[in-house]
């Protein structure tokens, strides 16, 4: 794991614990809890932040129609 995606985790997400470290095609991926919600964070090799995510269940979605 390059020291730069480490920074660039604590840098972006402060006082987060990664749960699990993962490389899926060239990029780091970062799962961790925020609450009782799963995040999930990417970055590049050089720890550039590309995205940060988590999954919703339908029922959260509102229906607008």
């Amino acid at each position: 794991m390059p020291a730069a995606v480490k920074d660039a985790f604590k840098a972006k997400h402060p006082g987060m614990t990664v749960k699990q470290w993962e490389l899926d095609n060239g990029k780091y991926e970062a799962d961790f809890m925020k609450g009782k919600a799963k995040y999930t964070a990417v970055f590049s090799t050089e720890g550039l932040w590309l995205i940060t995510g988590t999954e919703l269940k339908t029922s959260a979605i509102p229906k607008i129609f």
